[in-house]
């Protein structure tokens, strides 16, 4: 198992997380609680970028990518992760499905490119 101390780089922060123990609901629980945690710590330390990109872009904000939205997104994340809402939890769910959904369509998109693609190669 790799200790916290251990974690160099990528490959050993992935086994230090995967090594948490998940055998029962509550460790279960508390895994995902960190990694949520560190999820969120690791978006706040890329906003000032993304605002510094926003406040100089005025294509950006004109379709609405402003720094807000995504500090609101890290804050609830940041909420959600030790205290979870009735709301963020129904929140989440309908996330959950709306990336499904639309991972089912890129998939299904793709294919057919493909699959467009094979048939013109073969004209």
């Amino acid at each position: 198992m790799v200790e916290i101390s251990e974690i160099r780089d990528r490959e050993s922060f992935e086994a230090w997380l995967n090594a948490l123990p998940r055998e029962t609901p509550e460790e279960k629980a508390r895994a995902q609680e960190i990694a949520v945690t560190l999820a969120a710590r690791a978006a706040a330390r890329v906003l000032p970028l993304w605002w510094s990109y926003v406040l100089g872009n005025e294509g950006a904000r004109k379709r609405g990518l402003t720094a807000l939205p995504v500090l609101r997104s890290i804050l609830i994340s940041s909420v959600a992760a030790v205290c979870p809402t009735d709301d963020i939890k129904a929140a989440s769910a309908a996330s959950a499905a709306a990336a499904r959904a639309a991972a089912s369509a890129a998939r299904a998109a793709s294919a057919r490119a493909a699959a467009s693609a094979a048939s013109a190669a073969r004209a």
